[in-house]
């Protein structure tokens, strides 16, 4: 399978800031999101409930795909 870096690399990239809200609890973007580099937390209120670490990793897919 082709990993989503090659399948993306045409697609703007936008950059964050450490600390930056990428999306905001509660809200929705119908946007899927692929990690070039770095790292970010995935918060629930004040709990972290994930690190994503990896190049390449998915985010909000599922958001999109259920609505």
């Amino acid at each position: 399978m082709t990993d989503m870096l090659s399948l993306s690399a045409h697609l703007p990239e936008v950059q964050y800031a450490k600390g930056d809200v990428v999306i905001q609890e509660g809200t929705t973007t119908g946007s899927i999101w692929v990690l070039v580099s770095g790292s970010l937390e995935v918060r629930k209120g004040d709990v972290q409930v994930n690190s994503v670490v990896h190049p390449g990793a998915l985010l909000g897919e599922v958001a999109v795909l259920l609505g």
